[in-house]
C-alpha cells in the first residue's frame, strides 16, 4: 500500500507542476500553443491517472 501512495502522490505533484508550468508557459511568447497544448495534456493525463487509481481503491 505504500507504493500505492508514492505512486498517488507522485501523480498530484506531477499534475500540480504541470498546472504551474502551463500557467507561467502562457505568459512567455515563444512558447507556442503546441506546446501549451501538450503541457495540458499531461497535465491532464496525470489528473485522470489519480483519478482511476482512487476509483480502484
Amino acid at each position: 500500500m505504500d507504493e500505492l501512495n508514492e505512486i498517488k502522490s507522485k501523480l498530484a505533484m506531477a499534475s500540480s507542476g504541470l498546472h504551474k508550468t502551463l500557467e507561467n508557459a502562457e505568459d512567455i511568447e515563444e512558447v507556442d500553443d503546441e506546446a501549451l497544448d501538450n503541457i495540458e495534456t499531461a497535465r491532464d493525463a496525470a489528473r485522470r491517472a489519480l483519478e482511476l487509481i482512487d476509483g480502484d481503491e
